[in-house]
């Protein structure tokens, strides 16, 4: 990912698809998750262009299974996701929690805290 495509704003982390159409950001999970807990988060965009009609994807990954997913048309208006994922496996202290982005033009998305109960 591009030094400056992505960092902390307003309690929040962007990442701007201009410098880079790709994200694969991770945070290692302070604490072991038991199998049931629930990952919450809130994920935006902005207004989504490209030079051409095209797909993103965006997805959360939580250890190497993939909690939840999406995929946003390009060009489309601006967009918030609830993320509620039931974690169906534990997972270990150390593993990961990851924010993975695919995305066409120079346009910006920005995942609110996770929080897991």
């Amino acid at each position: 990912m591009a030094e400056g495509s992505w960092g902390p704003e307003d309690g929040s982390l962007e990442v701007s698809t201009g410098l880079c159409p790709d994200a694969w950001l991770e945070q290692e999970l302070p604490e072991d998750v038991p199998s049931g807990a629930l990952l919450t988060a809130e994920l935006w965009h902005t207004g989504l262009d490209a030079a051409e009609p095209a797909e993103a994807h965006v997805a959360v990954l939580i250890g190497d299974r993939v909690g939840w997913d999406a995929t946003a048309a390009i060009p489309s208006g601006p967009t918030l996701w609830e993320v509620a994922v039931v974690v169906d496996a534990p997972v270990a202290a150390g593993e990961t929690v990851t924010l993975h982005l695919h995305n066409h033009g120079d346009n910006a998305w920005k995942l609110g805290p996770v929080t897991i109960e």
